[in-house]
């Protein structure tokens, strides 16, 4: 007797037992087992590494938003406030006009730089 035949007759005892359930599943044949199906070795995972990265990309948006809102809150009405009474009106005319009296553009000098290929020589 060989090995599968006691498998099998071990097989069909346990079939008696259980009432016929493991002749369903095929147990007591002498036929291979079939080998593992597609889906289940690399559709499944495939499916699962999607859903499982869907819901950490979603986390990590959620928190990246909500980072994003708190940076870029609404302003009370105290504060707007504030910054109104900051913000002093300039007048282009009148800042030129208070340049062109700290400059005196009558008296000036030209003054050369030093270049680069020169050496410290005094500027003359």
């Amino acid at each position: 007797m060989t090995f599968m035949d006691t498998i099998c007759d071990s097989s069909i005892a346990m079939a008696d037992r259980l009432g016929g359930a493991a002749l369903v599943l095929g147990v007591h044949s002498n036929k291979p087992l079939p080998k593992m199906n597609g889906f289940l070795k690399v559709g499944l995972p495939m499916i699962l590494f999607l859903v499982a990265g869907s819901y950490g990309l979603t986390q990590f948006t959620s928190i990246r938003i909500k980072k994003r809102d708190e940076k870029n809150r609404m302003l009370t009405a105290e504060e707007t406030l504030s910054f109104q009474k900051a913000k002093k009106v300039v007048v282009v005319e009148e800042e030129y006009e208070q340049l062109m009296e700290s400059l005196d553009i009558n008296n000036w000098e030209n003054k050369r730089g030093p270049r680069p290929w020169e050496e410290n020589i005094s500027n003359k």
